[in-house]
């Protein structure tokens, strides 16, 4: 949670808050690594294998970030946005990753 709050103010000092869908490839580095740690963050408590939260998108994230829209009913784009955030957060039902058989 502090996460995100603490993205939420960082968006807002940059002037992205009024934006609908922000891709994270848009933002400031730093802002950038500490909004795909949250995205890695909850993605790996919902049971889809992003690795290692450490801001940085790499073959794991994305495969990750397009499992979980796929289930989710989202185009699989395996963007980071902050739209994929708020979802991660905030929809019901909430998302997690099938069992394996």
């Amino acid at each position: 949670m502090r996460i995100v709050l603490a993205l939420i103010a960082l968006l807002t000092g940059f002037g992205f808050a009024a934006r609908a869908d922000i891709d994270v490839e848009q933002m400031p580095a730093e802002l950038r690594a500490a909004f795909v740690r949250g995205i890695q963050e909850e993605l790996n408590e919902r049971g889809y294998v992003a690795g290692k939260a450490d801001g940085a998108i790499g073959p794991r994230t994305r495969a990750a970030i397009q499992d979980y829209q796929r289930d989710a009913g989202i185009e699989p784009t395996g963007k980071a946005s902050k739209d994929l955030l708020e979802h991660l957060r905030f929809a019901e039902p909430r998302i997690v990753a099938p069992k394996p058989a």
